[in-house]
């Protein structure tokens, strides 16, 4: 049970760190790509036999896996923008309730069946979103209403992607490898990106940019990491801890918002968190 409370505390740990860079004015790519290559290192450090790349190429998930690098990143900064904008709370609802895309994708590619219960799931996770990034007064903020939904689709279509891969390409032992790959394609990518985009280096050494892409790589490996360890050694069904995990997240970040950032929510959005709990309730549970 211990390593589901790690995952939560990672997954919430992200948007946490995101939101509290902000006051610090650090460069989010910079602090991006860092938290990539120490997730990459620490992939390499704990995956015990790295097979060669040769193996790797034939093995047919690599084209794949640069793909899912480039995505990785990018909706990474976006989530980064939007925790900075629109809140960590609406931003980690629209990353959890991104599950219903792969749940689609898996019903219309896969032939996984259909329930009333699955509809009444995906409708809900769908208004949930849209009831939590709801503004009644003031000017809109196109960045606090557009960017979590970008996130909820961007992060359900690299989930289905994902799954696709394991689905038809990796199984066991190679899901680590494939992990930490995607981490590493993701930190080479943005590596790339920087040396175009030519940022001032002095940027990069800067302790906010250092620390935040340290802390913020541990904390998105564990996420992953506790994952899977919480799928194989919690003796709960991997259903449990699926949703328990997005569950928390959910309210975690609304507790770190409210009493560290001072989120404000109206009526509408809490309505639309509570909507968030009964879809993950409804599509792991039911």
């Amino acid at each position: 049970m211990h390593y589901l409370l790690l995952s939560i505390l990672s997954s919430t740990l992200i948007f946490f760190i995101f939101k509290f860079l902000e006051k610090y004015k650090a460069d989010l790519f910079l602090v991006i790509l860092l938290n990539y290559i120490t997730a990459s290192v620490l992939g390499f450090r704990l995956v015990p036999h790295l097979p060669s790349v040769t193996t790797i190429i034939k093995a047919g998930w690599l084209p794949y896996a640069l793909l899912i690098g480039i995505l990785f990143i990018a909706i990474f900064f976006l989530i980064a923008r939007s925790s900075q904008k629109a809140g960590i709370t609406i931003t980690a609802l629209a990353a959890k309730l991104s599950m219903v895309v792969p749940i689609l994708y898996s019903i219309l590619f896969f032939g996984e069946r259909v329930t009333i219960f699955r509809i009444i799931g995906i409708v809900t996770a769908i208004l949930a979103v849209l009831l939590a990034i709801y503004k009644r007064n003031g000017k809109t903020n196109w960045n606090a209403v557009l960017l979590p939904v970008v996130i909820f689709l961007g992060t359900g279509a690299v989930d289905s992607m994902v799954k696709y891969v394991q689905q038809v390409y990796v199984r066991g032992t190679t899901t680590a490898v494939f992990t930490t790959i995607l981490f590493a394609t993701a930190g080479i990518i943005g590596l790339v990106v920087t040396l175009f985009k030519r940022p001032g280096w002095k940027e990069f050494f800067r302790l906010p940019v250092i620390a935040g892409g340290i802390f913020l790589g541990a904390a998105n490996f564990g996420s992953l990491y506790f994952m899977i360890h919480a799928l194989s050694y919690s003796g709960l069904a991997s259903s449990v801890v699926f949703g328990l995990n997005n569950m928390c997240i959910v309210a975690f970040s609304t507790i770190l918002g409210m009493l560290f950032f001072r989120e404000k929510l109206s009526t509408v959005n809490w309505t639309g968190i509570i909507l968030s709990f009964i879809s993950i309730f409804i599509l792991v549970y039911i």
